[in-house]
């Protein structure tokens, strides 16, 4: 995390983090094509490096954003990511 991920914070997550209520019941909010994830609360910020769309989707095992995601595996006990991704799959 860092402040460049993190702010500006959305109105509504703000209001309601300053009343002390939890963010986990909104839906994610969308400013053109960035996102912010309300679990994690930072920014998911699409880049266009190499004429390809990154996109990032929340885990709900790990419980993180990860830029890439293919899939948790359970037997490594992590998310698999990346663009070399297509072919790890029987």
């Amino acid at each position: 995390r860092s402040e460049a991920n993190c702010f500006p914070l959305p109105a509504a997550v703000e209001s309601r983090l300053r009343k002390g209520d939890i963010t986990l019941d909104l839906n994610n909010i969308v400013q053109g094509d960035d996102t912010f994830c309300t679990r994690c609360l930072v920014w998911r910020r699409v880049s266009t490096r190499r004429s390809r769309r990154r996109l990032f989707h929340h885990c709900s095992i790990c419980q993180r954003c990860v830029r890439d995601f293919d899939h948790h595996c359970g037997v490594f006990g992590r998310c698999i990511a990346g663009t070399a991704t297509s072919g790890n799959m029987l």
